[in-house]
């Protein structure tokens, strides 16, 4: 039997380079910029009011190019839609004097396709398992409600957007009640319900499926403080 494995190390919102002001046409990018390795969205930060100017973004996600215009921030941050594990290019709208940054998005997605990698929904495989550790998360934990593992029946999109992977949850005064599925293709594989505490996530935290999934997404919100080790694995 073989064991197909992805492995990857995420940290978190990260500045990917900062500017003392807008200047119109396209945008000098670190020359070291590299292949993110896992899907984040992007945002354009600045404290200034900065949303007359449109930052146009070229990058990829798995090899496919997405194209998005992003309204400039007033005086905080704002997002892309699209979640990218590379950036090619940026370029900015017009001319202003003031200071921004560019930086990775707080949300975070890794895909394992199943072993058919054509993705074309003929072959999978069952027992999928999903690890997630952090071994210096604080004493909070992620709480509930910040991470999804989503089983994927049939073909995923080629790209994937906020909209695609962002559940419907219910939440009363104090907690999370109940959620679901943003798609009638995605099913939870992990218990949305679930405290997962700091001691569960430095020793490992473990989800898994029999069902015979096409892919599986991991859907992370806003928890990832610290650096963070996931790896999805399938026989």
């Amino acid at each position: 039997m073989s064991v197909f494995r992805k492995s990857v190390g995420i940290v978190g919102p990260t500045q990917i380079a900062g500017y003392a002001q807008v200047t119109a046409g396209n945008i000098a990018l670190p020359a070291y910029l590299p292949s993110i390795g896992y899907g984040t969205q992007l945002t354009i930060n600045s404290a200034a009011n900065i949303s007359a100017v449109t930052f146009s973004v070229t990058g990829s996600f798995n090899g496919f190019i997405i194209q998005e215009d992003i309204q400039g921030p007033n005086m905080g941050s704002s997002t892309s839609n699209y979640f990218y594990d590379k950036i090619i290019s940026i370029s900015a709208s017009a001319n202003l004097a003031q200071a921004y940054n560019i930086a990775t998005g707080a949300y975070s997605i890794v895909i394992f396709d199943s072993y058919n990698t054509n993705n074309d929904n003929n072959v999978n495989y069952n027992n999928i398992n999903v690890l997630v550790r952090s071994l210096t998360v604080g004493v909070e934990g992620w709480g509930n409600g910040n991470y999804f593992v989503y089983g994927v029946s049939g073909k995923r999109p080629d790209v994937i957007n906020n909209q695609y992977v962002t559940p419907n949850l219910t939440y009363d005064v104090l907690a999370l009640e109940s959620g679901y599925p943003p798609s009638n293709k995605l099913t939870f594989i992990n218990d949305i319900m679930d405290d997962i505490t700091q001691l569960k996530l430095q020793n490992g935290y473990i989800v898994g499926t029999t069902y015979p999934y096409d892919s599986v997404i991991v859907y992370l919100t806003n928890v990832l403080a610290t650096p963070t080790f996931l790896e999805i694995t399938q026989s």
